[in-house]
């Protein structure tokens, strides 16, 4: 996992301050361009860049309303349909892409369907361009990702002049390309050959996992912005949205032009808020955080793994977790707002910090794989046969003991792994009854093949040094 500041060798801090998304190379991240972020961007590149984003529209609207045919023999719809067809765009570093970063491009059937819907639009007197950032919300096939893509497409100009002033103030390695003109040479970031764009922060939602493709325009924050916007106007809760499904929200929506022309009124009116990076709630950068903050500054020498010490590593690795979180101010991370992080952030946090430590010594590491019997968090391996499983567990959680008597054995035994860590992260000192009762609990188990260490870290903040 190597994000652009890494890649490039410039601190990650640098593209924060400077307002840049810092990807990561090779591979996509859950976020998205939200197109109405544009009104409010500040960056010189993109002063404008909203109107430019609407004109693109307004040329559908003229062409629109001289269509007689949806048919490509039309040459006004034949226009339509050239304007709503999309390349697909590469190296955003968006998206949902698992592997690779390959955009998503518009072309064909779906090209089609927009260009005929265009039409009704304007047939029914819509004549608004700001319509058209409606689309994730009630054209099939449309989706945060392809916004994105088609956002770039028609501001790339921008993109590129964002992306060589950008990269000339960070020191980044870059190439020369040509515009797609072909009328000068300009120097960009490079990867592979193949050119990056840069995106500026303040223009970006996140787009959290979905368990399913499916659930994925339901879950991007710009499409719940819309979402809440057409459902007060039209009487909806937030269900019989979901259920109703683009093609019926069409027509609901289109029934009705005076509340359409409403609706856009209150989009225009709504100050659409970007993606706190600073919080940063989505994780989108706690790898390279944990990296920069903890893991660079607290080096861990281990040696090359084998199959007689993969316990010892994997122990050693533990441990450092355990001291940055304890004497480190590592705790800090484990609470937001004085709320207490959930299990699984603090199984990425852990996650994110071994990982590290397992690329330098040849070691696999994979998280919440299946054997049959339920998820495991962690399963460190060195070849086919010396394995060792790891459970963490919050202080909070009631299965503390399970885990411990039934869960990591099980695991164990059908992973055939030869030892087991279960990591219980202190959380409250309310919680302390039950965690003595886990340590008179493992120590009442005999020593056998299938014990599981036990590992007791004390994520309780403590006062600085400054205010002890």
């Amino acid at each position: 996992m190597s994000y652009y500041s890494m890649y490039y060798g410039v601190k990650h801090s640098a593209f924060v301050d400077a307002g840049v998304f810092d990807g990561q190379i090779g591979q996509d991240v859950n976020m998205h361009i939200n197109p109405l972020l544009l009104r409010n961007c500040e960056e010189p590149e993109f002063k404008n860049a909203y109107d430019e984003f609407l004109n693109y529209f307004h040329r559908i609207i003229i062409l629109a309303k001289l269509v007689k045919e949806f048919s490509t023999k039309d040459r006004c719809f034949k226009q339509i349909l050239k304007l709503f067809q999309f390349k697909e765009i590469h190296n955003t570093g968006l998206g949902y892409s698992k592997y690779g970063t390959h955009g998503t491009g518009i072309s064909g059937a779906l090209s089609y369907q927009l260009a005929k819907n265009a039409v009704e639009i304007v047939r029914l007197g819509i004549e608004d361009p700001a319509i058209f950032t409606l689309l994730p919300i009630f054209e099939e096939g449309i989706g945060a990702d392809r916004i994105s893509d088609m956002t770039i497409t028609i501001l790339k100009k921008n993109f590129i002049a964002y992306s060589v002033r950008v990269a000339q103030e960070l020191g980044l390695e870059t190439a020369s390309f040509w515009t797609e003109a072909k009328t000068k040479l300009v120097n960009l970031p490079v990867y592979k050959k193949q050119f990056i764009f840069l995106i500026p922060a303040a223009i970006l939602s996140n787009l959290p996992m979905a368990s399913d493709p499916s659930e994925v325009d339901e879950v991007s924050a710009y499409n719940r912005n819309l979402r809440t916007i057409i459902c007060e106007a039209i009487g909806l809760s937030v269900r019989e949205f979901v259920v109703m499904g683009k093609k019926n929200l069409r027509a609901t929506l289109l029934s009705d032009v005076d509340r359409l022309n409403g609706i856009l009124q209150n989009v225009a009116g709504t100050r659409f808020v970007p993606y706190d990076f600073s919080a940063d709630r989505g994780l989108v950068y706690l790898p390279i955080f944990v990296k920069e903050k903890y893991i660079l500054p607290n080096e861990l020498h281990l040696p090359v793994a084998d199959e007689n010490n993969i316990l010892d590593i994997v122990s050693r690795i533990c441990e450092r977790f355990k001291e940055l979180i304890e004497n480190n101010r590592m705790s800090t991370m484990l609470f937001y707002k004085g709320e207490a992080q959930n299990e699984s952030f603090v199984q990425r946090l852990f996650y994110f910090l071994a990982v590290s430590y397992c690329e330098a010594n040849d070691i696999d590491i994979n998280r919440e794989s299946d054997p049959g019997c339920g998820e495991i968090d962690f399963k460190f391996s060195n070849g086919a046969h010396k394995k060792v499983i790891i459970e963490i567990k919050l202080s909070s959680n009631k299965k503390q003991i399970h885990g411990l008597r039934t869960q990591l054995p099980i695991y164990m035994e059908t992973e055939k792994a030869q030892d087991g860590i279960l990591m219980i992260v202190r959380m409250s000192p309310k919680d302390d009854k039950l965690i003595e009762r886990v340590i008179e609990e493992h120590n009442s188990i005999p020593e056998c093949i299938t014990k599981p260490k036990l590992l007791v870290i004390d994520g309780v903040p403590r006062p600085s040094a400054s205010k002890a």
